[in-house]
């Protein structure tokens, strides 16, 4: 990943628009121009509540402005993933689990896809951060219920700004605060009412740090009129919270995905369903032996499992994988709590670390892989490409571009599903982002040659001394 040159899909469009001066050359008319205005990705970003985010969009892209430098923004998604990693294991360690279980389970939180998806793809380089500032802040709350009266608010506050400042980043990667509050509540604390007690600190921490990605949400919105569906409810309400009962799948299945028919991609696989039957039979006996009420336990595990899967009650989750950081890592959170319940109630004590130790492998193993084949092969190959389309001929006699768009099925991965094997040209806008971007590296005197895309099934009748590049023959599914 760190060797290869290539951006993934908004990578494009940020180059194209956020470099100043901006790279933005358009035909006249063309429909999709108000997507490539300069400035687009920042006003957007504070339109959606995300002011954080879009200062990074402003400060990264003042300063990287080749393809090549996207490089140096996924080592810095590197560092938040393995911040987030080291504070996750420091939590388990602290709370009483050996090191080297903590360190395996920390490892599987943070190799599962929606990290994955982060860590190829230069866009969401400050998403794990987003995360660790929100486990931050649920240590934070954790002191602050623990302090005497009068020294509860600073820490209380300090935990409604870095939790807010999560928000700012990335409002679905701020949900790993109840990753990190399950582990304080559920697995530390000892006594029921002391654990009502802090429950109901994390519960009002967290409520203080949705209200306020509300405010930042709606001021925002002010500014910049986003799109209605962004901050609607599903319409589907009933049928989206009939999908919430089955998390395990949904979450899980996505952490390996495989093109072999024993783990297929589709979520369908037998990895959830064993997850299922773990945390089923082996949280129980867990959170009774950990004390403070068992039964309360049992209600705090779902309501924060729910609380995780909260981003996906709006109206538009189309970026799914990016979404399912959190509620996949307090799966798996879960799962280990379950393998260590079946050890205690069996008196098998080796069995917890055996399996942390086999499950780390595989991920690590799997994760490396997949980044590799499934995610970074397939963008590096789609934009070598539409490189050497653009640069074998002659630009200075071509008048008109005609880029035609890779059908459904087009991929160079051997599975596609989502982000993984998915051209970032099959969008239009794009895909004209990805000439504009190529051109001024490669070509810059002929960056104001007109691009039209066109549709995989639209007939193409290109103008004379036109240039056409079809995506179609990048590869095909079988």
């Amino acid at each position: 990943m760190w060797h290869f040159d290539y951006g993934v899909m908004d990578d494009y469009p940020n180059l194209v628009t956020e470099t100043r001066p901006p790279r933005t050359e358009y035909a006249a008319g063309d429909p999709f121009s108000h997507l490539l205005t300069p400035g687009i990705s920042v006003r957007r970003s504070i339109s959606e509540g995300r002011p954080l985010f879009a200062l990074k969009q402003y400060l990264v892209h003042g300063v990287v402005s080749e393809i090549e430098h996207l490089r140096y923004v996924r080592f810095l998604g590197i560092v938040g993933i393995s911040l987030l990693a080291w504070s996750l294991y420091r939590l388990l360690a602290r709370s009483g689990h050996p090191r080297f279980r903590s360190f395996c389970v920390a490892a599987i939180a943070c190799t599962t896809l929606p990290f994955q998806v982060w860590v190829h793809w230069a866009d969401p380089a400050t998403h794990p951060f987003a995360a660790a500032l929100s486990g931050f802040a649920a240590l934070m709350a954790d002191r602050a219920s623990s302090s005497s009266r009068v020294r509860k608010w600073a820490p209380a506050g300090g935990a409604v700004v870095l939790l807010s400042s999560a928000h700012a980043l990335y409002q679905p990667a701020a949900m790993f605060y109840w990753v990190f509050a399950a582990v304080i509540l559920l697995d530390r604390e000892r006594v029921p009412r002391e654990m009502f007690r802090k429950s109901g600190w994390h519960s009002a921490i967290g409520a203080a740090g949705l209200a306020a990605a509300y405010g930042m949400a709606f001021l925002g919105s002010t500014l910049y009129p986003a799109r209605p569906v962004r901050f609607g409810i599903a319409p589907d309400l009933p049928d989206r919270l009939a999908w919430l009962l089955h998390p395990f799948q949904h979450a899980l299945g996505f952490a390996v995905p495989s093109p072999h028919q024993w783990l297929p991609p589709d979520g369908g696989s037998i990895l959830p369903f064993t997850l299922l039957i773990v945390i089923a039979a082996g949280l129980p006996p867990f959170l009774r032996s950990a004390g403070g009420g068992a039964r309360s336990k049992y209600g705090v595990a779902a309501l924060f499992l729910f609380l995780c899967f909260l981003p996906f009650l709006a109206a538009e989750t189309r970026s799914m994988y990016r979404l399912l950081a959190a509620p996949s890592a307090l799966i798996v959170l879960y799962a280990y709590f379950g393998v260590e319940g079946l050890a205690r109630a069996f008196r098998f004590r080796i069995l917890p670390g055996f399996v942390a130790g086999a499950a780390a492998i595989a991920c690590v193993l799997a994760a490396s892989y997949q980044v590799r084949v499934l995610l970074v092969e397939p963008q590096v190959e789609e934009m070598e490409y539409l490189r050497g389309a653009l640069t074998e001929g002659d630009l200075s006699r071509v008048r008109h571009l005609y880029i035609v768009q890779p059908t459904p099925r087009t991929t160079l991965a051997p599975l596609r599903n989502h982000y993984l094997g998915r051209p970032s040209s099959q969008n239009r806008w794009i895909s004209r982002a990805m000439v504009l971007a190529l051109l001024s590296e490669t070509a810059p005197a002929h960056t104001r040659i007109p691009v039209t895309t066109v549709r995989f099934d639209e007939p193409l009748t290109p103008l004379p001394d036109s240039l056409v590049v079809d995506l179609r023959n990048l590869g095909t599914l079988p």
